[in-house]
């Protein structure tokens, strides 16, 4: 049962990390307008 502690641990850990990863893609997103280059449609 200890194992299964940890992978609850790491599951909420990885779920933090996924969250915190969607945020800054949404905010690179709002970004691109301003930023053309970025996204390399525009070549």
């Amino acid at each position: 049962m200890k194992s299964l502690k940890k992978y609850e641990a790491t599951f909420k850990k990885a779920d933090h990390y996924v969250e915190s990863i969607e945020s800054t893609l949404v905010e690179t997103d709002d970004d691109e307008e301003s930023d053309p280059d970025l996204d390399g449609d525009d070549n």
